[in-house]
């Protein structure tokens, strides 16, 4: 190996040899603190991680740890942004991008070259806050710009790829605006600026999603109602109960001609036909029919009923 190749991968390869963050915290030791545990798994790359952090009262992050299950690079990739998330708060850490990870293992002198290109760890970390704060996932993505110049959310681009099958940049800026202005949110090196997302990166993602409700909705109707139970219930504690805000519990998943019914009951609410209720089983019905299949009913079943 030439020396300009070693030196450039000499950081590289002490994070690998010798990480600093990874492993678990044992939640017996934990005191004061709070452990936030996020679980994210890429469905276009095929990795995930498991990011867990103790933060203060202050809402700061005093340590950070990570089980990295895919490949040995992402697992050093994670173990810098570990390093970059102590210190901050934790609404600071939408702040760090791929360039700051990426910053952290460049050598002096050595020619600059994208690591890689991904929204992989920002997913993670979206996860973590909204844990955190409580708040769906969906109005963390609303809150999270993409072209900035244009004010358009991540939000917007999703849901117009998906509703209208976009398959390429160019077809996402004709159809959003986004990308249309200073051009830094194509893709990467593509403007002046470096960006927390860019185009690129969500329409490879977004696609591999929908390729993957697809495959789901064949497995679906192949599946026994048993194994369709158990995915429900998988779906239901990653997307819904992990929320504070959702005091939803499932009361009953009963075998319904042609798909399922999943019976919900809301903590609070005595009648079931209230607007209140009526919004949160349209919310939770959305959420398993895009994870798992569109053949998924959801009701809600009055307090007095459930006794």
């Amino acid at each position: 190996m030439s020396k300009p190749e070693c030196s450039c991968n000499c950081k590289f390869a002490h994070h690998m040899e010798h990480p600093e963050h990874q492993g678990e915290f044992c939640p017996r030791c934990v005191k004061d603190e709070k452990l936030i545990v996020a679980d994210y798994h890429s469905k276009c790359c095929g990795n995930a991680i498991r990011l867990s952090l103790l933060v203060d009262s202050e809402s700061k992050v005093i340590d950070a740890k990570y089980q990295m299950f895919g490949c040995a690079k992402f697992g050093v990739l994670a173990d810098v942004l570990c390093g970059l998330c102590i210190g901050k708060k934790m609404t600071d850490l939408l702040m760090i991008k791929n360039l700051d990870i990426e910053k952290q293992l460049q050598e002096p002198k050595v020619p600059k070259e994208p690591i890689f290109s991904t929204s992989f760890f920002y997913r993670t970390i979206q996860r973590a806050i909204s844990i955190y704060t409580g708040k769906k996932l969906c109005d963390i993505e609303n809150e999270d710009l993409v072209c900035l110049c244009g004010n358009i959310p991540l939000a917007t681009i999703k849901t117009a790829i998906k509703e209208k099958d976009l398959k390429t940049v160019e077809e996402i800026t004709k159809e959003t605006n986004a990308g249309s202005f200073c051009g830094s949110c194509q893709r990467a090196g593509a403007g002046e600026y470096s960006r927390k997302y860019y185009l690129e990166d969500i329409l490879r993602e977004t696609r591999a999603e929908m390729e993957c409700t697809k495959t789901c909705e064949k497995t679906c109707e192949k599946a026994t109602f048993y194994q369709k139970v158990m995915k429900i219930n998988e779906v239901f504690n990653e997307k819904i109960g992990c929320c504070k805000e959702n005091k939803i519990n499932i009361f009953d998943i009963k075998e319904s001609e042609g798909g399922v019914a999943v019976l919900i009951q809301i903590e609070g609410k005595c009648c079931g036909c209230c607007e209140e209720s009526i919004k949160k089983r349209d919310e939770v019905q959305a959420i398993l029919r895009e994870a798992i299949c569109k053949h998924i009913i959801v009701m809600v079943v009055p307090c007095c009923c459930a006794k």
